[in-house]
């Protein structure tokens, strides 16, 4: 083997192991983009599940009388701070699902709500054209809130999806 000879295998090989090391990087690089790109969908949605739960349980919402039907620019379903009012929780229960997801200012998410005393459902809304909701959802997020429905001690259950 002559001596160019050498020096070109030589650079062929220290070229084939610089691009394998790029690529490396590359791959990493791509990890941590989408680990990041899922980190920030996870606080979005805590976010906003925490937004949207304050909104129903500690706001009469706006207007405040929106339960008339003089449609809600944000829903409430309290007269005062964690009392359930009865007439906001069936017009809410009532209304469309795609306008209750406007109105909630969640869209691009699904959602489940549930009101539970003593541990059983006693109002729910969900979304009942995705039958499998929970169970094929990427994402949940969700939260509880004490709140008094008909004068009890409630659970408002409630969770994004997507």
């Amino acid at each position: 083997m002559h001596k160019g000879q050498a020096v070109s295998l030589d650079l062929f090989f220290a070229i084939v192991i610089m691009f394998l090391i790029f690529l490396a990087f590359v791959a990493q690089n791509n990890l941590n983009i989408n680990y990041s790109t899922e980190e920030i969908t996870e606080k979005e949605m805590k976010r906003m599940v925490s937004g949207t739960t304050d909104n129903l349980v500690l706001s009469r919402g706006f207007p405040e009388n929106w339960e008339t039907g003089t449609g809600a620019e944000i829903i409430g379903l309290v007269n005062y701070r964690r009392i359930i009012d009865k007439e906001k929780l069936e017009e809410f229960l009532d209304m469309d699902y795609d306008d209750s997801v406007r109105q909630l200012g969640i869209g691009g998410y699904d959602y489940y709500f549930a009101l539970k005393q003593d541990g059983f459902v006693v109002k729910e809304k969900y979304n009942t054209a995705d039958s499998g909701y929970l169970s094929t959802a990427e994402k949940i997020a969700g939260t509880k809130r004490m709140v008094e429905y008909n004068g009890e001690i409630s659970e408002l259950h409630f969770k994004l999806y997507r």
